[in-house]
């Protein structure tokens, strides 16, 4: 056996075991700052460190300068506490679904290559805001629809079904998810696709 592969067998043995095998580096890793939350109907979008380089993986000058390999946001209810996270290699992140009425927290901490992360951002708090939608059912002057409702199959009273001469009938669906958005089968197919990706780079 190689001595990379016994350090491999060591350190997955460390992780099942729920210790640390390497030293910490939490107080080398960058902190992020969050830079702006923009508040929506039933969702909010955190951005942090930068809100002109967003998505570039490979040249995310976080990664390439500070050993920044991820970020993990925390988020929950200010009743509750922080009771959802998310790993992410992007400096965007969108909250969804958010209860009118109900007040939310969000931090992000910064994570290098063997999962240390660093001190936490300061911590931002942001609501349900639907006043881009509403403005913008008032000025529409004919069918308005942001699907607003129980997750499940669309209004047939509203909406046909339609399929493309590529696909065999019955393999395209639409559907609203529980986070209030109306998808067809194909797309949250790219969006399974694109999270195993995101996933195996992270690996």
């Amino acid at each position: 056996m190689k001595i990379s592969d016994l350090i491999n067998v060591v350190l997955f043995v460390c992780y099942l075991l729920g210790f640390t095998c390497l030293p910490s580096k939490a107080q080398t890793i960058p902190t992020s700052s969050i830079i702006d939350v923009k508040e929506d109907d039933r969702v909010a979008t955190i951005y942090w460190n930068s809100k002109t380089q967003l998505y570039d993986y490979k040249y995310d000058p976080d990664k390439v300068n500070k050993g920044i390999h991820s970020y993990m946001i925390e988020w929950g209810k200010v009743s509750t506490g922080f009771t959802d996270r998310e790993i992410t290699p992007y400096r965007v992140f969108m909250i969804q679904p958010l209860d009118p009425g109900v007040m939310y927290q969000a931090r992000v901490y910064s994570l290098d290559s063997a999962g240390n992360k660093s001190a936490p951002s300061s911590t931002v708090t942001f609501q349900h805001d639907a006043t881009r939608v509403n403005d913008l059912q008032t000025r529409m002057n004919g069918f308005f629809e942001d699907f607003n409702q129980p997750m499940g199959a669309f209004d047939e009273k509203k909406w046909n079904q339609s399929y493309s001469g590529c696909m065999k009938i019955g393999s395209v669906s639409q559907v609203i998810n529980n986070q209030y958005h109306g998808h067809n089968i194909i797309a949250r197919l790219l969006q399974v696709i694109n999270a195993i990706e995101v996933w195996l780079v992270q690996e």
